[in-house]
């Protein structure tokens, strides 16, 4: 009888196998499950430092000397200082991206503009035009001014200027995401990012315009409500985002804070708006990426070594927030399936090692049988790898359909569970309110929970690689337990081995 088909006879004789049969599937499915996630995972972490890369931030610092100031004449007599020192202008900005390994730049600059002819998510100030015309007694508490300044501010929300909105910060982390329309890139102007939400309220299209102001009153204290600082715009909108942070919205937050009223714009068009800022095409923070975050640290130094740049004048920071913040899950992933996958792996080992010595030391009489008919060692070990092999086969087999099927759906429930949740959004009550105004922090209240950046899901599939690599693995475990548990017996001659049985 050859040494095959001892093998399957044994293995079909012993019921025993069953049960070892059974252990594998479930060790050899969480291997393969493991090693599937964690491949994904990898991919993930890669996708990541592609798309969001690193950053620093090339700041301007910024001179209390009266030498720095202009000071500009309003229309209506009243006065606005801005500043004229060093800052950072296309010169500087081309130097830094002819540096290897910086890719792209963003600016970005945030201003209150004034939108007629729409409705915004009602905050604050609507609220207190409510209650006045509600309440005779509070109305009778504002003057004529302050209550058309009310119905300015309540039309007045934030608007970004960027010099590509795929690159600001909300969109990078996926707290923003666009979903109609197209990004602002560097090359617009007079176009509009807007919500979805704020879009359906008031029936907005894509190609349709918002005509933007910067009014008086939304900057100076003494500011007319009729009056524009710089000139009116009329914004296309050519796209609409939805709006995946969490943040805290009640009758205390003011329009221009909610994050659906929010609305992006191209830096040329906030240059137009403001035209008394005196930046012209200079700006005193500039974020640039790197392609690789490794790197961020070499690229930094090599742009501080930068002698046509007045370093008296400007600092660089490194800032890749955005990337560690995305990849932390990720990387938490890999290490627990890291030791899952090596702690799984010992297991088979000990378990195969176990079943072999029980084995071998209940077939020591076989064993004997067989040398002393001439059946060399090495078909004896032969015959030992191949009953093993049978199951480690057909647990393998059925591992891998399990897997296939459980792979991307165990991949989804472990990245939730090392992804932070967002932090349940809290009411704030008036009291709250108060104390946050005395300590000149309420926009901290209103702030929108930014999701950090990590992909919600990740391919967990199986392939070829990981099949055969994970199955190469497991025939070695087995070898070295064959070998191990085997290697007393054989090493026995036939009449030593007998002497147990007279």
């Amino acid at each position: 009888m050859n040494t095959l088909r001892r093998s399957f006879l044994y293995v079909r004789r012993k019921r025993t196998n069953l049960i070892l049969l059974f252990l594998l599937i479930i060790l050899f499915t969480v291997a393969l499950t493991s090693a599937a996630i964690f491949r994904g995972s990898q991919e993930a972490q890669k996708n990541i430092r592609e798309s969001l890369g690193g950053s620093f931030k090339m700041e301007a610092i910024i001179s209390d000397d009266p030498a720095y100031k202009k000071i500009t004449t309003l229309p209506n007599g009243g006065t606005i200082s801005s500043y004229v020192g060093p800052l950072i202008d296309e010169k500087m900005i081309q130097t830094v991206l002819k540096h290897d390994g910086v890719v792209n730049y963003s600016v970005d600059n945030w201003m209150t503009v004034y939108i007629d002819d729409i409705s915004l998510f009602p905050g604050l100030y609507q609220g207190i035009i409510e209650k006045a015309g509600s309440d005779p007694q509070y109305a009778a508490t504002m003057t004529e001014e302050e209550m058309s300044k009310k119905n300015i501010y309540k039309q007045a929300t934030g608007l970004y200027g960027c010099t590509d909105s795929s690159l600001h910060h909300y969109f990078q982390t996926g707290s923003f995401e666009l979903c109609a329309g197209r990004p602002i890139t560097d090359q617009d102007s007079g176009v509009v990012l807007i919500s979805d939400k704020l879009a359906e309220k008031n029936g907005i299209k894509l190609g349709d315009y918002l005509k933007a102001e910067m009014r008086e009153c939304l900057y100076l204290y003494d500011g007319a409500v009729d009056k524009n600082l710089g000139q009116p715009l009329n914004l296309e909108v050519i796209g609409f985002f939805h709006v995946n942070s969490s943040q805290s919205v009640n009758k205390y937050t003011a329009e221009d804070q909610i994050a659906d009223n929010l609305m992006f714009a191209s830096v040329s068009d906030i240059k137009t708006l403001d035209d008394y800022g005196g930046y012209d095409t200079e700006y005193d923070k500039v974020t640039f990426f790197v392609q690789d975050p490794k790197k961020l640290n070499s690229i930094i130094e090599s742009i501080e070594s930068d002698s046509s740049i007045e370093w008296a004048n400007f600092y660089v920071e490194e800032d890749d927030s955005l990337y560690s913040g995305a990849i932390k899950p990720l990387k938490h992933i890999n290490i627990f399936l890291s030791v899952l996958i090596i702690a799984t792996f010992g297991i088979t080992f000990f378990i195969f090692y176990m079943i072999l010595a029980s084995r071998v030391k209940d077939r020591k009489r076989e064993i004997g049988i067989y040398l002393s008919i001439g059946i060399s060692k090495k078909k004896i070990l032969l015959q030992l790898i191949m009953e093993c092999m049978v199951i480690l086969i057909a647990a393998y087999i059925i591992a891998g359909a399990v897997s296939a099927k459980l792979a991307d759906q165990t991949g989804g429930f472990i990245l939730s569970a090392f992804t932070p949740k967002a932090e349940a959004v809290e009411e704030i009550s008036e009291q709250e309110l108060m104390e946050q105004i005395r300590n000149g922090s309420t926009e901290e209240l209103f702030e929108i929970q930014e999701t950090s950046g990590t992909p919600k899901t990740i391919d967990s599939s199986l392939s070829v690689s990981i099949l055969l690599g994970l199955y190469f693995t497991l025939n070695l475990l087995l070898l070295a337990a064959v070998f191990v548990s085997s290697r007393p017996i054989l090493q026995m001659k036939p009449g030593h081995i007998f002497q147990d049985y007279y």
